[in-house]
């Protein structure tokens, strides 16, 4: 039917690219900004993969954290340094970066899975991920990566 509301879907960009195993309670990522800036979706998917499992079953999240970046036309927000933290960084704080949401394990296995986010009012941003599992998220061939599809609602045609 003509005008019903249909999804446009941006390009991917992997925001979150850590190859180290993540200890528990550690926050990282902030690796490649997403940029919002020409096209403005307000929505977003993001995807989380972990390939090479964990190293127990987890019995928490994996929470989603936002830092925006270009917020009055000069500046990026501070929190988390507004830059790359891995492993060996030992952040544990997400220092007043934005929660989107938590992707939820629960087996040692291979692990991926997705939330929607609002990008409303974003222009830029970076992405970390707090590992709340109680456990680690091992890395060993392959990275673990967050993937941010950006989308929007437009009427058909």
């Amino acid at each position: 039917m003509a005008n019903d509301a249909i999804m446009v879907f941006g390009s991917a960009t992997t925001c979150i690219s850590q190859t180290a195993t993540v200890s528990d309670g550690n926050i990282v990522g902030g690796n490649t900004e997403l940029d919002n800036s020409s096209t403005l979706y307000p929505l977003a998917t993001a995807v989380i993969e972990i390939t090479d499992t964990f190293g127990a079953a987890p019995t928490g999240t994996i929470d989603l954290y936002m830092v925006r970046g270009d917020t009055d036309g000069t500046s990026n927000n501070t929190a988390l340094g507004y830059g790359a933290l891995a492993n060996s960084d030992a952040q544990t704080d997400p220092e007043y970066a934005e929660y989107l949401g938590s992707f939820n394990p629960d087996v040692d296995e291979a692990y991926r899975d997705a939330l929607t986010i609002s990008l409303a009012g974003v222009k830029q941003a970076k992405f970390y991920i707090l590992n709340s599992t109680n456990t680690t998220l091992v890395y060993s061939s392959n990275a673990i990566t967050v993937k941010i599809t950006p989308f929007t609602f437009t009427p058909s045609t």
